[in-house]
């Protein structure tokens, strides 16, 4: 895992992406306790997948980032994974 930007970070994955996004965004609905308050969280995850939809990182990078746009459009606490143009929602925490 790393930190690419202030709230963004990036996991590459080898196989079970999809069960590993699945857990991630659903860890990140449970209410956190923070300085005795509960704070409530939650993740908006866009993938893509090597060598499928990119060569290049920047490429696999900028359309991860579409992905995850349209996660967040779909009502954010999910994942989506690139599709082509459009991204296509995959998950949501239950």
């Amino acid at each position: 895992m790393a930190c690419v930007g202030g709230d963004e970070f990036a996991l590459i994955l080898t196989g079970a992406g999809e069960l590993a996004a699945a857990k991630v965004v659903a860890a990140s609905a449970a209410p956190v306790r923070f300085e005795n308050k509960s704070v409530q969280t939650s993740v908006s995850a866009g993938a893509c997948c090597y060598p499928r939809d990119a060569l290049r990182e920047e490429d696999l990078r900028r359309r991860a980032d579409a992905a995850m746009y349209q996660a967040k459009r779909a009502g954010g606490n999910r994942f989506a994974f690139y599709r082509g143009d459009a991204a296509e929602t995959d998950g949501a925490a239950s």
